[in-house]
């Protein structure tokens, strides 16, 4: 259950450096409180530490990958992150584990809105995308993958 009154949470997983560093500058921004692991194994120690309302995790990674990463955290993990997978392939994601796959590249505001979406729109006290984006270099503003 997500407290309402708090900035929610988000964990991002990923193993390129260039993603993580993206959604946590945008994810930032827009008032989300954000923490990174570069591998599933990471991920799955930050998530066994402490709670975090969403995770953003690649699908494909060394060690733990995100679907085992998924598995894991819907059989062990009380209470129950949002979970969305990012993927340039989302048929490789298990189906049932994840909230929604993104299918990569997509767009900042698309994140957002999932965001928005999955949490039951707490993102009320963040920023608009418009804002958290403004100072954002033009190719980062559409998309990646």
């Amino acid at each position: 259950m997500i407290d309402e009154g708090a900035v929610l949470s988000v964990l991002v997983i990923d193993d390129d450096d260039a993603i993580v560093r993206l959604l946590t500058l945008t994810l930032t921004r827009a008032g989300l409180r954000v923490s990174v692991a570069a591998n599933g194994n990471d991920g799955l120690s930050q998530l066994k530490a402490g709670p975090f309302d969403v995770v953003v995790t690649g699908i494909r990674m060394p060690e733990l990958d995100g679907n085992r990463l998924a598995d894991v955290v819907r059989r062990t993990l009380v209470p129950q992150p949002v979970l969305i997978g990012m993927s340039g392939t989302p048929r490789r994601a298990c189906s049932g584990l994840f909230d929604i796959v993104i299918s990569k590249p997509f767009s900042i505001h698309t994140l957002l809105s999932t965001i928005l979406r999955l949490t039951g729109n707490r993102l009320h006290q963040c920023q608009s995308t418009t804002e958290s984006e403004k100072d954002m270099p033009a190719a980062h503003q559409l998309s990646f993958g």
